[in-house]
Parts: C-alpha cells; sequence; structure tokens
C-alpha cells in the first residue's frame, strides 16, 4: 500500500489491490517500479539528475526478465541451419544478417531497447512530444528522445558520476537553462527545467496505463 498514493486520485485502494493482482505481480517489477518513481519524486527539487535516473529505473524495473531473448539463444534456435558447412565469409555475412533480424526482436535483451519499448507500448500520445527541439523548433522524435534521456542522462551518472551539469555547454538559447545535444551534425537543446517534469509525467502515465490495460 505504500505506492498506491502514486495512483489514489483515479484509484480506490481496492481498485488498485484488484489491478495489482490482476497481474503478474509476484516478481514485485510493479511494485519495484512504482517505489522507484516515488523516491525520484523525492528529488525533483534538489537533484535532477539523480531524478532521471531513478525514474529509468523505475522503467527497467519492468523489463520481464524471463521473456529476454540473447542473441546467443535465438541464433542456435532459428540460424544454426544457416551456418552449417558455410565458408568464412558466408558466415560472416549470415551473421550479420542474423544480428539485423534479431534487433526488430519484440522481447530481445538489451536494456536500453527493452526500457524504449515499455514505454513506446504503453505513454499516452499526449505526451510524446519532448521539450528538446532544435534551431527551428522542431521538436526531436519521441523514440531518440528515449534514447538521449537513457544515455546522457542515467548512464553517465550511474557509471561515470557525471551529472548534465558537469558537461552542459553554455547556454546559445532562449530557454532559460539548456543542454546541447549533438546528433551527427544536427544540435538539439533539451530545455532542463522541463524535461524532468515532462519525464516524470511519461514514466507515470505509462505505468498506469500498463495497469489498468493489463
Amino acid at each position: 500500500m505504500q505506492v498506491h498514493p502514486m495512483f489514489s486520485d483515479r484509484l480506490s485502494q481496492d481498485d488498485f489491490i484488484s489491478r495489482i493482482e490482476g497481474i503478474n505481480w509476484e516478481d514485485g517489477s510493479f511494485i519495484r517500479a512504482s517505489s522507484l518513481f516515488l523516491l525520484s519524486q523525492k528529488c525533483l527539487q534538489c537533484e535532477r539528475t539523480l531524478a532521471l535516473s531513478l525514474l529509468c529505473s523505475s522503467i527497467e524495473a519492468m523489463t520481464p526478465k524471463d521473456r529476454q531473448v540473447s542473441f546467443y539463444s535465438w541464433l542456435v534456435k532459428n540460424k544454426l541451419d544457416d551456418l552449417v558447412m558455410s565458408n568464412k565469409l558466408e558466415i560472416k555475412r549470415a551473421l550479420e544478417s542474423a544480428q539485423k533480424e534479431w534487433l526488430n526482436h519484440h522481447d530481445r535483451e538489451g536494456a536500453l531497447h527493452n526500457f524504449k519499448q515499455f514505454l513506446l507500448d504503453n505513454c499516452p500520445a499526449e505526451l510524446t512530444t519532448p521539450p528538446i527541439m532544435d534551431s527551428k523548433e522542431h521538436k526531436m522524435q519521441f523514440e531518440d528522445a528515449l534514447g538521449h534521456i537513457y544515455g546522457k542522462f542515467r548512464s553517465l551518472f550511474l557509471h561515470e558520476g557525471l551529472s548534465y551539469a558537469s558537461y552542459n555547454i553554455p547556454r546559445v538559447t532562449d530557454f532559460e537553462i539548456s543542454h546541447v545535444l549533438m546528433v551527427g551534425r544536427h544540435l538539439y537543446f533539451v530545455d532542463l527545467i522541463r524535461i524532468v517534469p515532462w519525464f516524470s509525467n511519461v514514466v507515470k502515465e505509462s505505468l498506469f496505463n500498463y495497469l489498468t490495460s493489463n
């Protein structure tokens, strides 16, 4: 019941319990995800980098570990016959083709893939416009924005101890505070005031949609 306040404005306690019992809750993934979300809300004002990392971890907690398909297991099951009696060049080409096919597998192994897939499957359409835009005010695509949030704000902080403040480029936009992303030769500007509350809503509503649609 510690996580019920997350949805208490829309679900009664009894309804919340009923829905929790209606999904595969025994592994605790939804409870962990909700707990991490609530913890992230305590960091919104004091440390936004930590809040973003906790929000990413909240979604990572929802990864269905028992359904993850590794490249090795998929290759052995589906492509082993293609490699029999092949020379090195043919094996190389077959492996490259197989990897491209595996990358399109819905349940393939990979933290970033699973993170993005859960949000792509469950995020309401009205929240899929990120506060990330180029100099012509064209918004970054939702899936691309998720990748940059995971890589630039979550991974750099957790693996290298870097927050966006430590690698922020001096302000060159009209945003009050902005971070510049270089994507190829294209510049995008992240509104650091709006990015955390926006992504917080993305995570909360995605978890709510998952709970109420399963």
